[in-house]
């Protein structure tokens, strides 16, 4: 039997103590026959075949561990990098979340224990989550969506 190459496939596995990964396997065509035939591989004790991850960003497997879903807005922002103090400053101050709006914002909290709170976070802060109370705070009192928010905040993290 002649064999020629035809194409490398990605086959996803899932393993229940690795999780998932891909493996790149060769695909030969049969001269004769015309069949596809599959180098050999063998995957991990225990992986099963799972399909392969779609392309692009923010993918996770659902909790069921059978599929991959897209992942919703929310989730994304809950794990974007953090911003250091100073590319946020910079970032915001651009976007006109200048240190009077920010001040003003927290001057808007009508507890005076979490004022305190978001005053502290605000002077002593070395770092902000996407997420974080304060930021939410200071984009809802400056008027910003939370997709604005986002474009600034991925702005933010692509200076070097």
């Amino acid at each position: 039997m002649t064999k020629t190459y035809k194409e490398h496939r990605e086959f996803g596995f899932m393993h229940p103590v690795s999780g998932y990964y891909q493996a790149s396997i060769i695909v030969y065509v049969d001269d004769e026959t015309g069949e596809e035939i599959l180098d050999e591989y063998t995957p991990l004790e225990g992986a099963v075949p799972f399909p392969v991850r779609p392309q692009g960003d923010h993918w996770r497997i659902n909790d069921a561990k059978t599929a991959w879903i897209k992942m919703s807005a929310e989730e994304i922002r809950a794990v974007m990098p953090s911003l250091t103090r100073l590319k946020f400053r910079k970032e915001f101050k651009d976007a006109g979340m200048t240190t009077v709006v920010i001040n003003a914002a927290i001057a808007s909290v009508a507890d005076p224990s979490e004022q305190e709170d978001y005053q502290i976070a605000w002077e002593d802060a070395q770092s902000f989550k996407r997420l974080d109370p304060l930021v939410l705070l200071i984009a809802a009192h400056a008027g910003k969506t939370p997709e604005q928010i986002d474009d600034i905040w991925n702005a933010a993290l692509a200076i070097a």
